[in-house]
């Protein structure tokens, strides 16, 4: 029995030495960081984009989007799109495209720097390189997480929207349900594999990087849980910390959203050494 757990503790204690759980802690915020300076140049995106929607006036005054969406809310939505429909901005819009993959570009850099750090490698890309690819996969990440705001956060809410408007129907409701977890779903993992066998300056195969993404994945779906949760029903905080409060949760949960990240490419990093230690051992066997 102790040989069996000293056996245990000579595989565990290395792999938790691998882990480097300050790192994951400090990489964590760093990419949270960035990710919450993406959400200044989202959002001015994002009003520049609605002012080139036809009908969206029309939509804000109906009196299915008024029951929906608290008053207060309304107000402040109505006046954006007003304002931005007055002032349409193309130029506007590109740049605050531009500023918002730029800043995503920087998580995906720490990202990219932390995994090159989990598995050894040494960064030899050049600059123009190395930029080119986090901004491509920064794309990819923002169109992430608007997914994941947009459908597994408030998913419940729209919903409720497209029943009261287009009235309720069985067949529309389950297939909403449906596309609601499925296409984050399907999206995150096909993302979260390509980001951590193609970003880092080393081959990778993807059968090797699956494991974390699959756990990326999960543990994102988890946290976006809890924050659902709390968009949906958790209402108390508002009334002593007002609005703020949402922004402190949003923040949150990129934290633990981007640890997850941390997590999955670390799982694949102990994964990677481990499989090196079997196959030296196997081939001093041979010898």
């Amino acid at each position: 029995m102790l040989k069996k757990m000293k056996n245990y503790l000579k595989v565990i204690l290395p792999v938790i030495g691998r882990f480097n759980v300050p790192d994951m802690y400090s990489r964590s915020a760093e990419i949270a960081f960035y990710l919450t300076i993406t959400i200044f140049p989202t959002l001015i995106f994002i009003i520049c984009a609605l002012a080139y929607i036809p009908g969206l006036d029309v939509l804000l005054n109906s009196k299915n989007f008024v029951q929906i969406v608290p008053k207060d809310a309304l107000l402040i939505i109505q006046s954006i799109v007003n304002s931005a429909v007055e002032n349409k901005s193309i130029e506007l819009l590109i740049f605050s495209f531009l500023l918002a993959t730029w800043t995503a570009s920087k998580a995906v850099k720490s990202i990219i720097k932390g995994q090159n750090m989990a598995f050894g490698f040494i960064e030899n890309r050049n600059f123009f390189l190395l930029n080119l690819i986090s901004m491509v996969y920064a794309v990819g990440f923002f169109v992430m997480t608007i997914l994941s705001i947009g459908l597994l956060v408030y998913g419940k809410k729209i919903n409720i929207f497209f029943n009261t408007t287009l009235g309720y129907h069985a067949i529309l409701y389950l297939l909403f349900n449906i596309l609601r977890f499925l296409l984050p779903i399907v999206s995150m993992t096909y993302i979260f594999l390509n980001l951590f066998t193609l970003s880092p300056c080393g081959e990778l195969k993807y059968r090797e990087t699956l494991p974390g993404s699959i756990i990326t994945t999960i543990l994102w779906l988890i946290f976006s849980f809890f924050y659902s949760f709390y968009a949906n029903y958790f209402n108390s905080s508002k009334q002593i910390y007002g609005n703020i409060s949402t922004i402190i949760v949003l923040m949150t949960w990129l934290y633990f959203c981007s640890m997850s990240v941390t997590i999955g490419y670390k799982i694949n990093a102990i994964l990677y050494f481990q499989r090196k230690i079997e196959q030296k051992n196997s081939s001093s066997k041979v010898r």
